[in-house]
């Protein structure tokens, strides 16, 4: 059977701008640019002067902005601050903002790029009570007489409207009837220096919230270096979650004035040397300042807390004004669930009849704690019976005074880079925590604020902010950046991408689309390859293009044999296959071979496969790999050759046979020759390479050829029959 298909075909690879908020600008920072970090300086420093700010805007993380004096945001009016914002307050005006009844902000920054509220001073001089803080006002119920009160800390009653220039009354006044009150989003937000105190018993602290409502969001709020209480509530409704007080100089957990609200995942840490003239506690609660039944009554709900005391060791020197870890007090009902307290000469302090009523009575609730490092564990004014007894009979644990180490928490007391995560199998982990809570609550399965492998306070926190210098965008933005240089594949399989990665803090790490883990990778194929950096939680993607550069073979010509045409060029350095594409003129087919065995610069085109008379062009490209594919660029069309008609189909009178077909393992071919001499036998696959050879002597007539087949991979096979300058093929079936 004659093939006149030819070459058969390998497959085809392939300003803030506002005109209703009266501002100075002070200065323009000029904009820097480093060398792959948007490390620029803020392009304003916009100082927002003491008044109500009267219509809603945005405040953008391109500027800084300055508090100068008492600036609210007025009924109706919504303050949105963009993520990576820094406000800074004046310390000789006391700036604060406060959040009027009615009014929103929306302060929702995110890990990477958190919201800063700092003190205006310079580096290194930063220090209690630089400023004023956030005030939050709303419309919650508070049970003093008549539903409404004033806010303590100084803020005047009235204003002046930055639109209208009128008078702006009610500036301080909080409370009213709606539990759902919204007040709007504070989410990943640090409150850094904050606390003047005006007069005893009258401060700002670091978040004031007056009759806040729990349509409010709060969360993600560290408050370091406050110069009064870190959180204090004065009624209200609203939740919280994952909450630091860091360094506080009063108490870190004030409640009173009917404070109902649920707070889940707290952490504090204490320094030894600094504590308030009032005497510093981590929770202090009021029913109110008289101790009345007012209803309603305080009791918020705290669970997941870990707070560190001031004690690391017995026997430690601490400032004499520390008093206790929790102090429960005139007729408050403050439940703590699931923490862990550690640290203050007293553990808890349960004082009052009333409060102490309602310990014993269930009123007031403190269960599955851990108390650690103190001199005396629990006391309680006037209870009955036993605290110690009802205490251990609720699940807590009294380590005593040596006891923080027995915890098990891993680097609490580090100045800089404190560490709260509870050690593999430690008391946190094991001890059983209480399932009874409200559903607000996460049923997490650990006392403490932390589960032993997630850090909520990475990436955003910040613990030595007095070094930080907040005058460049990187300062607040945590997001590493990368940039790279990939280099093309000029060889076969060698290309690269080295990529140089900028900000975040901390370490980097990388991930690949080809599963490497280094910063540069290389020996790469032509394609597209994607990296993320990560360092500390916060993470980068971006793809790196390596081209292919691969150079086409060369110096294509052919030569003219006896029974074929061979193809010859020069292959790409390092080619492990080669393609060679065919195509019949005039416009006939263009099948294809492949050459996947060495040599790689040559193939031959059987005339009986091309067919007599027939006239081909032909190109050739190489591949550096298979898997994945790296192939050159095809060289062009151009050569050509001619098969010529005589040179077919003269050798036999008869048709040649072989038998058996389909063979197996032997396979005998029949055949006449005019000539008596040398005879070469080929055995070529149906993309036409060369399978298997033999030459014989033929006599004049009749001639039988025996071919071993055994090695064969089964399929059709052409076996040619050359003599001379004639040729005669027959089909071979192999099963």
């Amino acid at each position: 059977m004659k093939k006149h298909g030819a070459l058969l075909l390998y497959r085809n690879l392939q300003t803030f701008h506002n005109p209703k908020l009266t501002y100075i600008m002070k200065k323009l920072i000029s904009i820097l640019t480093a060398s792959v970090l948007a490390t620029a300086a803020y392009a304003a420093e916009i100082v927002v002067t003491e008044g109500v700010i009267e219509a809603s805007e945005t405040w953008t993380n391109d500027n800084v902005y300055v508090l100068d004096g008492f600036v609210a945001i007025n009924n109706g009016v919504v303050l949105t601050i963009e993520p990576g914002t820094i406000v800074r307050g004046n310390k000789a005006t006391k700036g604060t903002l406060i959040i009027m009844r009615g009014g929103q902000l929306i302060a929702d920054g995110t890990a990477c790029e958190p919201i800063v509220f700092t003190s205006n001073e310079p580096v290194g001089t930063r220090n209690y009570g630089d400023w004023g803080g956030i005030i939050m006002l709303g419309r919650a119920p508070i049970n003093v007489a008549g539903g409404f009160n004033t806010i303590e800390g100084g803020v005047p009653s009235s204003l002046i409207g930055k639109t209208t220039g009128s008078i702006i009354t009610e500036v301080n006044r909080y409370g009213g009837p709606t539990s759902g009150d919204n007040s709007g989003i504070m989410r990943y937000v640090r409150i850094e220096y904050p606390g003047i105190p005006f007069s005893l018993d009258n401060e700002i602290n670091g978040l004031t919230m007056g009759g806040v409502g729990n349509g409010t969001i709060l969360d993600y709020i560290q408050v370091s270096f406050c110069g009064d209480d870190a959180f204090e509530w004065f009624g209200g409704t609203v939740n919280a979650k994952h909450l630091i007080a860091y360094n506080s100089l009063d108490d870190d957990w004030d409640s009173e004035l009917g404070y109902s609200g649920k707070v889940q995942y707290g952490v504090a840490r204490r320094d030894p040397a600094i504590a308030d003239i009032s005497s510093s506690n981590g929770w202090e609660t009021d029913n109110d300042a008289t101790g009345s039944l007012n209803s309603p009554r305080t009791n918020g709900t705290f669970a997941n807390f870990t707070h560190i005391g001031p004690i690391q060791n017995p026997g430690d020197v601490i400032n004499s004004l520390y008093q206790r870890g929790g102090h429960l007090r005139r007729s408050s009902q403050t439940d703590i669930y699931n923490s862990i307290i550690t640290g203050y000469p007293v553990g808890v302090r349960v004082d009052g009849a009333t409060t102490s009523a309602d310990y014993e009575g269930g009123a007031l609730n403190l269960r599955n704690n851990i108390w650690a490092g103190h001199t005396t564990a629990y006391s309680c004014t006037n209870c009955v019976g036993t605290i110690a007894t009802q205490m251990a009979a609720e699940g807590n644990v009294d380590l005593g005074a040596a006891g923080i180490g027995i915890i098990g928490l891993t680097d609490p007391y580090n100045a800089f880079s404190p560490n709260f995560q509870p050690a593999p199998g430690s008391l946190p982990l094991t001890l059983p925590d209480f399932d009874g809570l409200d559903p607000f609550f996460d049923a997490v399965e650990y006392i403490g604020a932390f589960d032993g492998t997630n850090d909520w306070t990475a990436s955003w926190a910040e613990w030595n902010p007095n070094s930080v210098d907040y005058g460049t965008l990187a300062s607040i933005n945590y997001n590493p950046t990368v940039t790279g240089v990939p280099t093309a594949s000029t060889g076969c399989a060698n290309g690269s991408v080295n990529i140089t990665p900028a900000g975040g803090r901390g370490a980097y790490s990388y991930l690949w689309s080809n599963g490497a883990t280094t910063q540069d990778i290389s020996g790469l194929a032509p394609g597209a390859y994607s990296v993320t950096v990560s360092s500390n939680g916060c993470t980068v993607s971006d793809i790196y293009n390596v081209v292919n550069s691969l150079a086409a073979p060369t110096s294509q010509s052919h030569t003219v044999l006896s029974n074929r045409i061979q193809l010859n060029w020069v292959p790409t350095a390092g080619a492990v296959a080669c393609n060679v594409q065919g195509q019949r003129l005039p416009t006939g087919p263009s099948p294809s071979v492949n050459v996947t065995t060495s040599p790689f610069n040559t193939t031959n085109v059987p005339f009986a496969v091309a067919g007599a008379g027939t006239t081909w062009t032909w190109r050739v490209r190489c591949a550096c790999s298979i898997t994945p594919l790296v192939v050159s660029a095809f060289t062009t069309f151009g050569d050509t050759f001619s098969i010529p008609v005589a040179r077919e189909g003269e050798i036999v009178s008869i048709e040649t046979t072989v038998f058996p077909n389909p063979a197996s393992d032997m396979a005998i071919v029949s055949f006449n020759a005019q000539n008596a001499g040398m005879a070469t036998f080929n055995v070529v696959d149906m993309t036409g390479k060369l399978v298997a050879s033999k030459q014989a002597d033929v006599i004049i007539g009749a001639n039988a050829v025996d071919f071993n087949v055994a090695d064969l991979t089964a399929g059709v096979y052409m076996i040619e029959i050359l003599q001379g300058q004639v040729s005669e093929t027959v089909s071979l079936i192999v099963e």
